[in-house]
């Protein structure tokens, strides 16, 4: 993995040169996406996500957007206290690094951020998992055997061991991948 930083007036851009060879805007909006008909499909929660016919699994694009009660007043703009205390820019470095400790999270391929003001809002794209869904969307078929609740116990642990504790740690941020290996999102 390559990490590079690009500026173009009010957009910042931290990607993978390995994956990415030139970054623009384009990169991060849908229109651009499905005019060369590269959406394989969208899924729906707080905010929309873009799967992407890119890479060799495909990528995943995601809008930041605002949960909780602030949400209905501002939806995806966030205090601009720096690039690099971005919400994009953070999670890209903390997804570079937990790969890097072999820990089952997305790739990060490039984030975005476009400052207006004393605000931003903010773009990641992320390496699909394949064959994956939620851990919501599973129980909702079929339920999960003990043995595999107490993998989920464990994976949490290695994180944990890791120094990271995810925040919002919830059905739809666990992913079941091949061989319903377990991953962490978001």
């Amino acid at each position: 993995m390559q990490a590079r930083e690009h500026r173009e007036g009010p957009h910042f851009y931290l990607y993978d040169s390995d994956r990415i060879a030139k970054i623009e805007s384009g990169h991060f909006q849908s229109e651009w996406w499905a005019q060369q008909n590269k959406i394989l499909g969208e899924a729906h929660g707080r905010g929309a996500v873009s799967f992407l016919d890119a890479g060799e699994n495909g990528w995943v694009l995601r809008h930041f957007r605002r949960g909780g009660l602030v949400a209905n007043v501002i939806t995806d703009h966030y205090l601009w206290l720096g690039v690099e205390k971005s919400r994009a820019f953070r999670e890209w470095q903390l997804l570079a690094k937990l790969s890097e400790l072999a820990l089952p999270v997305p790739i990060p391929i490039a984030a975005h951020v476009k400052r207006s003001g004393l605000s931003y809002q903010a773009d990641l794209i992320t390496a699909r998992i394949p064959n994956s869904q939620t851990l919501a969307e599973h129980l909702h078929k079929q339920r999960l055997p003990a043995s595999q609740w107490q993998e989920l116990g464990k994976l949490i642990a290695r994180f944990h061991n890791a120094g990271v504790y995810h925040h919002d740690l919830n059905a739809h941020n666990i992913m079941l991948g091949i061989d319903d290996a377990l991953w962490l999102i978001d």
